[in-house]
Parts: structure tokens; C-alpha cells; sequence
């Protein structure tokens, strides 16, 4: 199905040590992920609550420009009012593939 190779360069491998370096960095950049969310949810008293919030978005995303901000936000508001409209023409399983493939707007 998949296998995993050792990197080459010009036909040699990369040495064992530079192969274990790149795990252990692309593990520290993985772990953040889990280890800030886990620290956000200790803090929060509402355990519940906490972890939903990790899912959804903030009001306070964007652009801080207070006009490239209402830009964003009615750029937002016509994708997705054409979203709703593809919504009721496609069926679930079109909507997902079109998803899968980045093409879905």
C-alpha cells in the first residue's frame, strides 16, 4: 500500500542520524497540536465547553484593517450564500469528492 523510504540525494542515502533529526523535529511540530489543546482544555474550568471551542471558529479571526475586515466578512457571505445553492443542487456524496478535491467553494 505505502512505504515509507529513506530520503537520497544523487543516488545516496541521507545518514541515519539527518533521517532520525527530521522525525524528531517534524515530531516536535506534530506534538504542539496536542499538547496545546490539552493545556487549553486543564485551564478551562468547563471541561466541555473547552473542547467544542477548539473546533469552532473565532468571531475575531481576520484581518485587523477595520476595511479589510468588511471585506473579508462580505467576501465570506457570497461564498457562502453560493455554497447554500450548490448545496440544494448537489447530493452529499458530489459535495464531499468536490470537498475532497479543494474545489468546493
Amino acid at each position: 500500500m505505502v512505504q515509507l523510504e529513506n530520503p537520497t540525494y544523487m543516488g545516496k542515502d541521507y545518514p541515519l542520524e539527518a533521517n532520525v533529526a527530521g522525525w524528531i523535529i517534524f515530531s516536535i511540530g506534530a506534538s504542539q497540536f496536542v499538547l496545546w489543546s490539552v493545556w487549553y482544555i486543564i485551564r478551562n474550568e468547563n471541561k466541555k465547553n473547552a473542547f467544542k471551542a477548539l473546533f469552532q471558529q473565532n468571531p475575531l479571526w481576520g484581518p485587523k484593517s477595520p476595511r479589510l475586515f468588511q471585506e473579508w466578512k462580505e467576501f465570506k457571505a457570497e461564498k457562502r450564500a453560493q455554497r447554500e445553492l450548490q448545496s440544494k443542487e448537489h447530493s452529499l456524496g458530489k459535495k464531499l469528492f468536490w470537498i475532497l478535491l479543494g474545489k468546493y467553494d
